[in-house]
């Protein structure tokens, strides 16, 4: 049985324990959202989440902290914290785990409050945040860890994104 695919924001979401034993206690979503999109900063009064991000790259802030991120790392999100979303060029892909769950349909509850200085408001594009990133204390770690090339032309901007081999770290 395939699974439907629900729309929140930027992200597309199927949630994987919807309909089984588990779904009233924690949710563990599969989670896509396209290239250059950024979500709406918000947060989760009573849920903690973990995000491990599947594929593709981006940056995700978390109470004003910028996280840059790509394939195989986790992010935990705890309860109340202000967070937003950003793909770069390649989306971002990634399992998201809440407890309690964000959305429980049978008890009615829709844990998600939205960032009130931004409501009725465009979302974030990313081409205003990259370069802000880009001159970053957070991105001038990750140069040391990974080798980071930033291509920016009048249609996109790229950033590939490639770990150091291991003796050959800085």
């Amino acid at each position: 049985m395939a699974l439907p695919e629900e729309l929140y924001d930027v992200f597309f979401v199927t949630q994987l324990t919807r309909g089984t034993v588990f779904e009233n206690f924690v949710a563990v979503d599969w989670v896509r959202v396209d290239p250059w999109k950024c979500s709406q900063k918000h947060r989760h009064n009573e849920t903690e989440t973990v995000l491990f991000i599947e594929r593709g790259s981006g940056f995700i802030e978390v109470n004003d902290e910028r996280h840059l991120v790509k394939a195989r790392d986790q992010l935990y999100i705890p309860i109340g914290a202000w967070h937003c979303v950003s793909a770069f060029q390649d989306g971002l892909v990634f399992i998201s785990i809440q407890s309690p769950p964000i959305h429980d349909e049978a008890a009615g509850r829709h844990d998600l409050e939205s960032f009130p200085e931004q409501e009725n408001r465009e979302p974030l594009k990313m081409e205003y945040l990259l370069p802000e990133f880009l001159n970053s204390e957070t991105f001038a770690a990750w140069q040391k860890r990974y080798r980071m090339k930033c291509t920016v032309t009048q249609k996109e901007i790229t950033v590939e994104i490639e770990p150091f081999p291991p003796d050959t770290m800085m």
